[in-house]
């Protein structure tokens, strides 16, 4: 057997094995960068053998498409560079930080896999996903039961969780990401249901799914979620109906069966039952519930109003990534007594970034960040955009690239999709 047959039988097996270990990876808080590197280690391993076979590095994801997406990491390097930043801060930020670079680069240089292999991938992050949804709600409700007393349990249900716990902590997910997870996860199956071929059982599978992903997503009570949620899918539906796919009765229908979702929803998920009661009544009238929520809204418009000053005392340069926590604290002051809540930054990704980096390295950055919008031509690379709407979406509400969880399952994604789309665009052009 020679070399080059070989590599390409240990390509077939690895280059989807690192990928089911990043995406794996995607949903851990709790030694994430370590299933990170080894993913991207083996996937840089993966390249080289693919070099070997061809003789030759060749870019699969065109150098223009993916550059602008990797020079991110250099806004990083000049931003250290133009501050005095401290050994370690540059350790703790360049440390998870250069996945970005990694990832573009190696799936740019990493050979296109067959149809079933990207909706292979799909699949693990969507049963990941719903493992992880399925726990989130056996745990609230299991609380629930202890909390009206250890009679509502039986002892095996409590030695199993007990048992099962250990395993389940590496993956706690700040609910705004799960929800986003679910989100992605809803078009997925929406996606497959559209393109894989399959049998009737699966079909109703995916159905099956999509609902309780939607349910879920009720249960997080993430206003931000479902927002996008409702959004994607009132523009499903009118795209269909634009293209003559649904006619105007079932239109009706489809958002009288939306609003009767929400009511049903109201009724039947507590959860999703207080944040409308925190939302509605907040318009109305003040109380005990009301003041909490108005709480909370305030944090974030302070966070917002100290992001700002920030951005006005330091709109050249930015404050650095080493002192931005002690500029934002002192700012916090001003505003609050609690010293917890001097640690608060700005609940605002674009702001965050314009404090910190300055104005001007801040507008090449969403300049850089956008970029691969620029390539989406058709409609199979919806994906990539429902993704960007809602990186968007959530960068209005919290500073998410500052969370290592949430910027790593960027710095993959979106070059990962760009990956999905170019390998159909190659396979159209081969039919």
């Amino acid at each position: 057997m020679s070399l080059k047959l070989i590599l390409e039988k240990l390509l077939y097996f690895l280059i989807p094995a690192s990928l089911i270990t990043i995406i794996i990876g995607n949903f851990m808080v709790i030694g994430h960068m370590a299933v990170h590197n080894i993913g991207l280690a083996v996937m840089g391993a993966c390249v080289i053998a693919d070099a070997c076979i061809h003789r030759t590095l060749k870019f699969y994801i065109p150098l223009g498409h993916i550059l602008p997406w990797a020079c991110i990491l250099l806004l990083y390097v000049i931003q250290i560079l133009l501050h005095d930043e401290t050994a370690h801060d540059i350790k703790y930020f360049l440390g998870f930080k250069t996945v970005w670079a990694g990832y573009a680069f190696t799936l740019a240089l990493l050979p296109f896999q067959s149809k079933k292999i990207y909706f292979l991938l799909f699949k693990i992050f969507i049963l990941t996903c719903f493992c992880i949804s399925v726990f989130v709600i056996y745990k609230y409700i299991y609380l629930i039961v202890i909390g009206h007393g250890d009679a509502y349990i039986h002892p095996t249900w409590r030695n199993f969780i007990d048992m099962l716990y250990p395993f389940i902590i590496p993956f706690k997910i700040v609910h705004h990401t799960l929800g986003l997870f679910s989100i992605l996860s809803v078009y997925f199956l929406y996606y497959l249901l559209k393109e894989e071929e399959k049998s009737s059982f699966m079909s109703l599978f995916y159905r099956v799914l999509m609902v309780f992903f939607v349910l879920f997503i009720h249960f997080i009570s993430s206003r931000l979620i479902i927002g996008i949620l409702y959004t994607g899918i009132i523009i499903v539906l009118f795209n269909s109906y634009k293209e003559n796919k649904i006619s105007v009765r079932s239109l009706v229908l489809a958002t009288a069966s939306l609003i009767l979702l929400l009511f049903t929803a109201y009724l039947t998920i507590p959860t999703f039952k207080n944040k409308i009661n925190f939302t509605v009544l907040n318009k109305i009238e003040p109380n005990e519930i009301v003041v909490t929520e108005t709480h909370y809204k305030n944090l974030r418009l302070i966070s917002h109003k100290v992001g700002l000053e920030a951005t006005k005392k330091y709109f050249w340069t930015g404050t650095g990534f080493g002192k931005e926590n002690t500029i934002f604290e002192d700012l916090n002051k001003k505003y609050f007594e609690d010293p917890d809540l001097w640690k608060l930054r700005p609940h605002n990704q674009f702001l965050y970034n314009t404090a910190t980096m300055g104005v001007p390295l801040a507008l090449v950055f969403i300049l850089l960040f956008y970029s691969p919008l620029v390539f989406i031509k058709n409609k199979i690379q919806q994906p990539l955009t429902l993704l960007f709407i809602c990186i968007s979406a959530y960068f209005f509400t919290d500073c998410a690239l500052q969370l290592k969880q949430f910027f790593v399952f960027i710095a993959f994604w979106v070059p990962f999709l760009l990956h999905f789309y170019l390998s159909l665009t190659v396979d159209k052009g081969n039919a």
